[in-house]
């Protein structure tokens, strides 16, 4: 809601210094600016306390995980255990649960931001009329694209985690057999293998990077394309342009803003990672166990 009350306070506020209006005085000024702060107080207040119960929910959910996954280890079976490594369980341990706990930050966000988005733009439509649909077409033009980006940083991401499993099993491997490695004077062969699984490893990292700052950048770009594209076109249309309708429809794209260059991108690749997580941990819960057996009498 202070996305959308923000943004109308601010140009009712600029819209006071224009000069010769008259509908607003020196009291509806007043009320204004302190509307303003309070609502600026009371989103600090929600915002701290929100992302303090996301972040402990979060923790919440990796120990469960962790949890979950340590007492399954603890009764795999032997045929189980030959097709596992310790590297695999490590890993699962590390960088695939964490997953969940990074997604808990957007999951919410995500259809929130999708309902401010709607509001948002129904509001421009309300003040410019057929020049909103210009921002509009833009962004959604942008979102195909960025789902089609979360579905490569999946790929990619599984891709990823095999490489640190197969690095992390090396160097448990070289641990194990120190001794060994150090009467044949193997020191240089598994420090060239270590080295090369990290490389593999860093280069697979690289590339998820790399989209995942293409997402970012779109939608950054998108935003301040929409902007000018809007005024642009309303100017086209033959409206008369004000500095207090620029700043309401800057105001508003700069809300919206945070939606499309953080949560809804964001969300589609901590989305598709935690997709690649959890057939992973799927992956691991669904292995044979040991069978309890009946414990037999002594008389």
């Amino acid at each position: 809601m202070n996305k959308v009350t923000i943004p109308w306070t601010i140009s009712q506020l600029i819209n006071y210094f224009q000069p010769n209006q008259t509908h607003l005085t020196d009291c509806d000024a007043y009320y204004l600016a302190a509307l303003l702060i309070f609502l600026n107080l009371l989103n600090i207040t929600y915002l701290h306390n929100y992302l303090l119960h996301l972040t402990s929910m979060g923790i919440r959910i990796r120990t469960a995980f962790c949890a979950l996954i340590y007492r399954k280890c603890l009764r795999l079976s032997p045929e189980s255990l030959t097709t596992i490594t310790t590297g695999n369980i490590v890993t699962l341990m590390t960088k695939d649960v964490a997953a969940f706990e990074t997604m808990i930050m957007y999951a919410n966000d995500v259809w929130i931001g999708c309902v401010q988005t709607v509001v948002i733009f129904y509001l421009l439509y309300r003040r410019v009329g057929v020049a909103a649909f210009v921002g509009v077409g833009l962004f959604l033009i942008m979102i195909p694209i960025q789902i089609y980006i979360g579905k490569v940083v999946s790929k990619l991401r599984v891709e990823s985690a095999k490489n640190t499993d197969k690095r992390l099993q090396t160097i448990r491997d070289a641990v194990s057999s120190i001794k060994i490695i150090k009467m044949y004077n193997w020191e240089s062969i598994f420090e060239d293998r270590i080295s090369r699984n990290r490389r593999i490893e860093i280069n697979s990292l690289v590339k998820i990077f790399i989209r995942k700052v293409m997402i970012l950048l779109l939608g950054a770009l998108t935003s301040k394309l929409a902007f000018f594209a809007m005024v642009m076109m309303y100017v086209w249309l033959g409206n008369p342009i004000s500095a207090e309708l620029v700043y309401f429809i800057l105001t508003l794209l700069q809300r919206v803003r945070h939606a499309f260059n953080v949560v809804i991108p964001m969300g589609i690749t901590e989305s598709a990672e935690l997709y690649a997580s959890a057939k992973r941990i799927e992956a691991l819960l669904k292995r044979r166990v040991l069978r309890r057996m009946p414990m037999k009498k002594l008389f």
